[in-house]
């Protein structure tokens, strides 16, 4: 039998338990890479149907590890990848101080390990004033969904946008169109406008195909 001489002892034996059976490590699956179709440097470009053009490079790609209790002394972590692009303004926004913003940072996608892996289809424009939902699907119902090909639009499917939280707010966004290949292919709004992808723009070249 193992006497502790002291209660430092003790403390450390007992952390070094909580620390094997008292946290949990979520990550993703080793395949997830093959469901996130953006990369760093890519461009997409929107046409609406009033003949705007809306241009989005992809600017960072966060892979990391989140606590979901920053307060305890070994919380369960979750992998998170979080997609942030820089959008192009139809029109520069003036400054207090008189100049002008002609770029800004928008969402695009997330992705979160818990017991299921989770996409959250963050896509917001600050600058339009439009109220956005933040749209979820477990990666095993996104996956069946896209292998079905339910939609001919670039190989997409049809999403509702659909808040995952309860909330009063009413939202502008009424459906989009999410392709395996290109991500976000279509946005409709509830008012009648859209926004469609004509281009996809990797390393030079327009990957966007039927």
């Amino acid at each position: 039998m193992i006497f502790l001489k002291n209660y430092k002892d003790t403390f450390l034996v007992g952390l070094l338990i909580f620390s094997i059976f008292g946290c949990e490590k979520y990550s993703f699956p080793k395949n997830i890479d093959d469901w996130q179709p953006y990369k760093v440097g890519d461009i997409i470009v929107f046409e609406s149907n009033k003949g705007n053009i809306d241009t989005v490079s992809i600017k960072k790609i966060h892979n990391s590890y989140l606590a979901d209790d920053n307060l305890s002394v070994l919380p369960d972590k979750h992998q998170n990848i979080v997609v942030i692009g820089e959008a192009v303004l139809n029109k520069p926004i003036k400054t207090s101080l008189g100049g002008q913003i002609f770029k800004e940072e928008i969402s695009l996608l997330s992705i979160y390990a818990d017991e299921s892996v989770y996409f959250n289809f963050d896509f917001k424009r600050p600058s339009d004033g439009l109220n956005y939902p933040s749209t979820a699907l477990t990666f095993l119902k996104l996956k069946t969904l896209l292998e079905k090909k339910e939609a001919s639009n670039f190989n997409s499917i049809v999403i509702e946008a659909v808040n995952q939280y309860e909330s009063l707010i009413q939202y502008d966004l009424k459906k989009f169109w999410w392709s395996k290949k290109y991500g976000y292919t279509r946005f409709d709004f509830k008012n009648g406008d859209y926004l469609k992808l004509v281009k996809f723009i990797r390393e030079g070249k327009n990957i966007l195909e039927e």
